[in-house]
């Protein structure tokens, strides 16, 4: 496998540091998150979930040679309205200066093919930093995706 090429890898241990970097860029440029406090301690315990909790919790890389470029934070648990179990994501994100090429893509189809391994056949994805929302939209339709809400977020002082 070329050096430069992207590897989708499950999150370990020795990851930590690059991937608190990448939420913290993530919650930076986030229009919704930006001006709240970040809790790294409560980050890595949801990290460590997907080592102890593999069936349900789903946290992958995105590398390259050995630095992490993207991730994909996502779970399995049962919608409001019946036991029926759905896939949803709970952050995907990519490094701004490495965004355009197939780490996105990578990350997402990887976690369709975890989630379709455990017999799940919903899916839901969102997006709550209020950045980029067109292209975010675009992206989704273009991975099969039908838009069916609206996010919306209110901070009251």
């Amino acid at each position: 496998m070329p050096k430069d090429s992207i590897r989708i890898v499950p999150y370990e241990q020795n990851h930590q540091a690059q991937v608190l970097a990448l939420a913290i860029e993530m919650q930076s440029e986030s229009i919704s998150y930006a001006d709240m406090p970040m809790n790294e301690r409560k980050l890595v315990d949801q990290f460590e979930c997907a080592i102890t909790m593999p069936d349900t919790v789903y946290l992958r890389l995105a590398v390259r040679g050995e630095e992490v470029i993207g991730a994909f934070f996502g779970t399995i648990s049962e919608m409001l309205f019946t036991d029926q179990l759905a896939a949803k994501d709970v952050g995907w994100f990519v490094k701004s200066d490495r965004r355009g090429g197939f780490a996105a893509l990578l990350l997402h189809a990887d976690f369709e093919q975890w989630a379709l391994s455990r017999g799940i056949r919903h899916f839901f994805l969102g997006q709550s930093t209020g950045v980029d929302i067109e292209k975010t939209t675009k992206l989704y339709q273009h991975l099969g995706y039908q838009v069916v809400g609206v996010n919306a977020m209110k901070v009251l002082v």
